[in-house]
């Protein structure tokens, strides 16, 4: 009997043969085109891929030592950013406000003594600016470091201009030992903090915002005692009520986390980060709900504890603070980078410790990048051309090739 083929045999066959005589053609095409250019792949080099920044206060753009001209300003930041990248450094994070004020162009804030001399002083150019030009023609990193809460310092000695927001509506504020600050608690101080973050990332040509450690500037419960007893009345009952510090974190959160919503809606490309005390308690205790923004998306891209202490540390160790951050179950999208203390080096802070070896930032830079960090913060730019940490910056300065 004889065997017929059947349809799907057929159908194989006529498949198999349409596919040879089109790999037949298209590869006839393909010879007659030019070889494609092969070139190597380049991986990002360790500078680019670490953050190795350097914080410059409102200390290092004091001009009061100046004539107060653009000219002068230019030399001074132009300084600051030569001897930044003799130490490799990739990012500065500059205070843009420090005292509820404003080191550029502001609607919302006065222009900041540091750089006039005089609180409210009628700019003659935009330092914040020029700050972002000069970075920008170095290939260096700009990050907008802003103090969210402080008004004035115990001790300062400088007026407050009529157009301060506190000064405004002095509701906004507490007055707190020979101190100001905005009120967390206060929906109105959030809006403030919020629109002047935004009117910094839709005008300037800016990396990142970056917030330091000063929020609650105390646990003293008569700081806020008013707002947290409304918050207790609103409350069902006592059993639905957070407890003070609870409460106090929490109204640092809805602004941490509304912060970094909108710039990701405004720009997506910025950064936004907190430095934190390195001490974990000391945070809680001031309102600073790390372990929330560490583990959670929505609160920042980075954190940067303020590890300031020596490797011998008897209070606090430098391994044993990092390791505690470490141990936090971070997110997988948020860096950790460390602050590391250079206004510490040659001086006999932590019990003179830092008397004992002249490699100790160099030392603690090998822990950071052998448990995995992805980089740094040097405090600051004034210790890092002072005479005491001559030694400690030269043995960094080597470890880095």
């Amino acid at each position: 009997m004889k065997k017929h083929l059947s349809l799907a045999v057929i159908l194989t066959f006529i498949l198999a043969l349409v596919s040879v005589i089109y790999s037949v053609n298209h590869n006839s095409k393909i010879a007659n085109k030019p070889e494609p250019v092969i070139t190597e792949s380049v991986s990002a080099t360790e500078d680019e891929a670490q953050m190795r920044g350097l914080w410059v206060s409102y200390i290092s753009l004091d001009m009061s030592d100046t004539d107060f001209s653009e000219n002068a300003f230019r030399e001074k930041f132009g300084e600051i950013i030569k001897t930044a990248k003799e130490y490799r450094c990739n990012a500065l994070f500059v205070h843009t406000r420090a005292f509820c004020d404003a080191f550029y162009k502001s609607e919302i804030f006065p222009s900041s003594h540091i750089l006039w001399g005089e609180q409210g002083y009628e700019e003659s150019y935009d330092a914040l600016e020029i700050m972002c030009s000069l970075c920008e023609k170095e290939n260096i990193e700009l990050h907008a470091w802003v103090n969210p809460y402080r008004v004035k310092s115990k001790g300062a000695n400088f007026e407050l201009s009529s157009h301060n927001p506190y000064v405004l509506d002095k509701s906004l504020g507490v007055e707190y030992d020979g101190g100001i600050y905005l009120n967390p608690a206060k929906k109105e101080v959030r809006n403030l903090i919020l629109n002047g973050v935004l009117e910094i990332i839709e005008n300037y040509n800016i990396n990142g915002i970056h917030f330091d450690d000063y929020f609650y500037p105390t646990n003293d419960e008569s700081f806020d005692k008013a707002e947290y007893n409304q918050y207790l009345k609103a409350c069902k009952s006592e059993s639905d009520a957070m407890p003070l510090n609870e409460w106090r974190k929490q109204n640092v959160n809805m602004l941490i986390a509304e912060i970094y919503r909108k710039i990701k809606e405004t720009n997506p490309s910025i950064s936004y980060g907190i430095s934190p005390q390195g001490n974990i308690q000391n945070d809680f205790e001031m309102g600073a709900d790390v372990k929330s923004w560490t583990e959670n998306i929505g609160y920042a891209d980075y954190i940067c504890p303020q590890l300031y202490y020596s490797i011998e540390n008897p209070a606090l160790k430098f391994e044993a603070g990092l390791d505690s951050w470490l141990s936090f179950n971070r997110h997988e999208n948020l860096k950790l980078y460390a602050g590391l203390a250079v206004y510490k080096a040659g001086t006999d802070s932590d019990n003179g410790t830092w008397l004992l070896n002249n490699d100790i930032l160099a030392t603690e830079l090998k822990i950071i990048n052998n448990k995995g960090l992805d980089g740094y913060i040097l405090y600051d730019y004034e210790a890092l051309i002072s005479e005491k940490a001559k030694e400690e910056m030269s043995a960094f300065k080597e470890s880095l090739d």
